[in-house]
């Protein structure tokens, strides 16, 4: 049970609905506060350097998938939802999408440190 969308050059059609993505809403700014989120991960926490290395060079992946997250469902919203809708969820999920990039970084920590790969510049006491 797809939704069909159709897509040209910088503009989705679905439900009879063009919407064009701007410049603006393309991920490009949100790459970056993704990466700024990354690089205050990877200082905060007391990483080994090929770690920190890793969650840097993670943070286009995270981008992309919170972009990917982030569009999907406001370009439904735009096709079967009054305008006001959508724009309303574009504005509010920008601001999800930090929380979530930050939460799946933290999650590869935990999943490395799960499979006892040493991520941590020092083995705690309490570990």
């Amino acid at each position: 049970s797809g939704f069909p969308v159709s897509a040209a050059g910088n503009t989705l059609a679905i439900n009879g609905q063009t919407i064009t993505v701007a410049e603006a809403c393309n991920g490009v700014r949100m790459g970056f506060a993704v990466t700024l989120v990354c690089y205050a991960l990877a200082f905060a926490m007391p990483l080994r350097n090929g770690m920190r290395l890793l969650i840097l060079l993670f943070s286009p992946v995270a981008a992309l998938f919170c972009n990917v997250v982030r569009t999907i469902p406001t370009v439904l919203i735009y096709g079967y939802c009054p305008p006001s809708y959508g724009d309303a969820f574009h504005d509010y999920s920008g601001w999800a999408m930090l929380p979530l990039a930050f939460a799946l970084l933290y999650l590869l920590v935990r999943l490395l440190r799960w499979a006892h790969v040493p991520v941590q510049r020092f083995t705690l006491a309490s570990q």
